[in-house]
Protein backbone atom coordinates (compact mmCIF):
# COMPACT_ATOMS: atom_id res chain seq x y z
CA UNK A 1 0.00 0.00 0.00
CA UNK A 2 1.05 3.59 -0.48
CA UNK A 3 0.98 6.69 1.67
CA UNK A 4 -2.45 8.16 2.23
CA UNK A 5 -2.41 11.99 2.18
CA UNK A 6 -4.66 12.20 5.26
CA UNK A 7 -1.54 11.24 7.18
CA UNK A 8 -2.44 7.61 7.79
CA UNK A 9 0.57 5.33 7.84
CA UNK A 10 1.18 2.98 4.97
CA UNK A 11 2.22 -0.62 5.39
CA UNK A 12 4.82 -2.79 3.72
CA UNK A 13 3.90 -6.19 2.32
CA UNK A 14 4.85 -7.76 5.65
CA UNK A 15 2.45 -5.45 7.52
CA UNK A 16 5.14 -3.36 9.16
CA UNK A 17 4.07 0.22 9.85
CA UNK A 18 6.29 2.79 8.17
CA UNK A 19 6.42 6.35 9.42
CA UNK A 20 5.04 9.19 7.35
CA UNK A 21 7.52 11.81 6.13
CA UNK A 22 6.28 15.34 5.58
CA UNK A 23 6.90 16.93 2.19
CA UNK A 24 6.71 20.34 3.89
CA UNK A 25 8.65 20.02 7.16
CA UNK A 26 10.70 16.94 6.19
CA UNK A 27 9.92 15.49 9.65
CA UNK A 28 9.00 11.82 10.09
CA UNK A 29 6.11 10.91 12.36
CA UNK A 30 3.79 8.11 13.38
CA UNK A 31 0.42 9.14 11.93
CA UNK A 32 -1.48 7.23 14.62
CA UNK A 33 0.05 9.46 17.32
CA UNK A 34 -0.88 12.74 15.65
CA UNK A 35 -3.82 15.14 15.76
CA UNK A 36 -5.11 16.73 12.57
CA UNK A 37 -6.31 20.31 13.02
CA UNK A 38 -8.52 21.93 10.41
CA UNK A 39 -9.21 25.15 12.35
CA UNK A 40 -6.53 27.68 11.28
CA UNK A 41 -7.02 29.81 14.41
CA UNK A 42 -6.46 26.79 16.66
CA UNK A 43 -3.38 25.77 14.68
CA UNK A 44 -2.00 29.33 14.83
CA UNK A 45 -2.42 29.39 18.61
CA UNK A 46 -0.69 26.01 18.91
CA UNK A 47 2.22 27.40 16.89
CA UNK A 48 2.26 30.62 18.92
CA UNK A 49 2.59 28.45 22.04
CA UNK A 50 5.61 26.59 20.59
CA UNK A 51 3.94 23.39 19.36
CA UNK A 52 5.93 21.59 16.68
CA UNK A 53 4.20 21.43 13.30
CA UNK A 54 4.95 17.98 11.88
CA UNK A 55 3.11 18.34 8.61
CA UNK A 56 0.84 20.59 6.60
CA UNK A 57 -1.21 19.41 3.64
CA UNK A 58 -4.40 20.10 1.71
CA UNK A 59 -7.42 17.83 1.92
CA UNK A 60 -10.79 18.54 0.29
CA UNK A 61 -9.99 22.23 -0.12
CA UNK A 62 -8.81 22.77 3.47
CA UNK A 63 -5.39 23.00 5.04
CA UNK A 64 -4.66 20.26 7.57
CA UNK A 65 -2.14 20.99 10.33
CA UNK A 66 -0.48 17.96 11.94
CA UNK A 67 0.71 18.03 15.57
CA UNK A 68 1.85 15.33 18.00
CA UNK A 69 -1.03 14.34 20.29
CA UNK A 70 1.09 13.90 23.44
CA UNK A 71 2.93 17.21 22.88
CA UNK A 72 -0.31 19.19 22.49
CA UNK A 73 -2.55 17.68 25.17
CA UNK A 74 -2.27 20.70 27.47
CA UNK A 75 -2.75 23.11 24.57
CA UNK A 76 -5.90 21.24 23.58
CA UNK A 77 -7.26 21.49 27.14
CA UNK A 78 -6.52 25.21 27.18
CA UNK A 79 -8.23 25.56 23.77
CA UNK A 80 -11.34 23.77 25.03
CA UNK A 81 -11.42 25.93 28.17
CA UNK A 82 -10.99 29.14 26.12
CA UNK A 83 -7.65 29.79 27.87
CA UNK A 84 -5.35 29.53 24.84
CA UNK A 85 -4.09 32.94 23.74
Amino acid sequence: MGLHRCGAPFFTRKGTCVQTKSNVTKLCYDAAKMVYILNPKQAALYLKNDAVLYDLFESRGSLVFVFDRSETTELYRAWCDHRLF
